[in-house]
């Protein structure tokens, strides 16, 4: 082993001097101390109870600031300054937004949109991981589709993969023919309406009708059709590789013209109700959330507004980064220390003790567990307790030292004295909870 090689940021290079008690290391195994991975660093830092009692009792550093400064905050600490920069960009970017009218119910409306999204993309995938999802998410099966691309086009499964994230769909999906220039057309404002959400108004191209091949997740599609469509998947996936015309890919050319009578035709394409075939709890929880979402929608008023569609950009530009902001300043907060909830769990026990009071104040107990290292829980509630007053000081000092034996063969306990037996029984039974439930003490040595 050997330490670093010149002094950090101030000399390029360095010269190590290796020490070998035996042979000298084969090249391949020096090259790959010198140019391998290193071996990630762990925090090695551990609240203790006394620790806690100790910081508790000091007035100038709070328990916080000292996990703050611990390695395994280091991530964090890092990022401190950038994202101290970073919040006073997004409080100036949300300054300059326009503030809500308060008599607008928009912010609700925007909330149940994204409810209502989140929903529909959980029931969705529970579907594909079904033994339904098996047999209805098959090629030639007609969806609606909803991306950020397309908003309620239909499209039909041409191929199912099956990958180790889960199946990813190989859709024909209906689209807006590409301008003349080249390129992809415009993705359609972030507006919904109800009747789009409520997936009663499917899309329809403005003028010729275009396609896209898209891979897609189960989350994508806002809904399952009753229909199926009669195709040869190889024939379709070989014409849409092809450059031809329409006219000359004539089994797509039908199967675009099937979407389309779909797409117009009145009533609206019946769908599947994923709740039917699935009973696990959470599905069923999720549809009924849809329907009562869905029962709401008729509700809101801010979709007849005239400028809706610019007033719900912009509020969704609005939330979004309040939403950052609040990530950013919950980072920057003690809350996100990673040994917060292992402090907060032993401060607990020292509350439930009475070692230290609502206030934080740290009471008797609590000085005569600072001052212990090993078991001091245990310890100090057998001190305070007087329960080793009855036996004597030999008896004492071999039952405590069963708290700091080092272990080795387990030996059966030597006869016990009348009054080493009776504590047992009683002292001992009743403060071992304290050394296996709070301290993982996994039992006793006799010495």
């Amino acid at each position: 082993m050997s330490g670093r090689a010149g002094r950090r940021g101030l000399d390029p290079m360095g010269t190590v001097i290796l020490l070998c008690r035996g042979a000298v290391p084969d090249l391949p195994d020096l090259h790959r101390m010198m140019l391998g991975r290193p071996t990630r660093l762990q925090s090695q830092f551990r609240l203790t109870y006394p620790m806690i009692l100790n910081l508790l009792r000091a007035q100038e550093l709070r328990v916080q600031d000292l996990l703050r400064r611990s390695y395994a905050e280091f991530p964090l600490r890092r990022e401190q300054e950038a994202q101290t920069r970073r919040v006073a960009e997004l409080q100036g970017a949300l300054s300059a937004q326009p503030e809500v009218d308060p008599g607008s119910d928009i912010g609700r409306y925007h909330e149940a949109v994204g409810a209502l999204r989140r929903d529909r993309k959980e029931l969705m995938r529970r579907l594909a991981d079904s033994v339904s999802g098996l047999r209805v998410l098959v090629p030639g099966r007609v969806l609606v589709v909803s991306t950020r691309r397309h908003r309620n086009a239909l499209g039909v499964i041409v191929q199912v993969t099956p990958s180790p994230s889960g199946r990813t769909f190989t859709t024909l999906v209906l689209a807006e023919k590409p301008p003349e220039g080249g390129g992809e057309p415009p993705d359609p404002p972030d507006a919904p309406l109800p009747e789009e959400l409520l997936l009663t108004r499917l899309f329809l191209p403005d003028g010729p009708c275009g396609h896209a091949l898209e891979q897609l997740q189960a989350e994508d599609f806002g809904g399952v059709t009753t229909k199926t469509l009669r195709v040869n998947p190889e024939t379709l996936l070989q014409e849409l590789r092809s450059r031809h015309q329409h006219r000359d890919r004539p089994a797509l050319g039908a199967a675009l013209q099937e979407l389309l009578r779909l797409a117009g035709g009145a009533p609206p394409i019946p769908l599947l109700d994923p709740a039917g075939s699935l009973r696990d709890p959470q599905s069923l929880e999720a549809a009924a959330r849809i329907r009562e979402l869905s029962a709401r929608m008729g509700t809101f008023q801010c979709v007849h507004r005239p400028r809706f569609q610019q007033e719900y950009e912009q509020f969704g530009m609005r939330r979004a980064l309040q939403e950052q902001l609040e990530q950013l300043r919950f980072q920057l907060s003690d809350q996100s220390l990673l040994l917060l909830p292992e402090y907060n769990q032993r401060l607990a026990v020292l509350r439930a003790l009475g070692y230290v009071s609502s206030a934080g104040a740290v009471a008797l107990g609590g000085r005569v567990a600072a001052a212990l290292s090993t078991q001091e829980l245990l310890v100090t509630e057998l001190l305070l307790g007087n329960a080793l007053a009855p036996l004597s000081p030999e008896e004492s000092v071999s039952l405590l030292s069963c708290l700091v034996s080092a272990g080795g063969p387990r030996q059966p306990p030597p006869p016990l004295s009348d009054a080493l037996g009776k504590w047992w029984s009683l002292g001992f039974a009743g403060f071992r909870w304290a050394s296996m439930g709070v301290n993982g003490f996994n039992g006793c040595q006799w010495v």
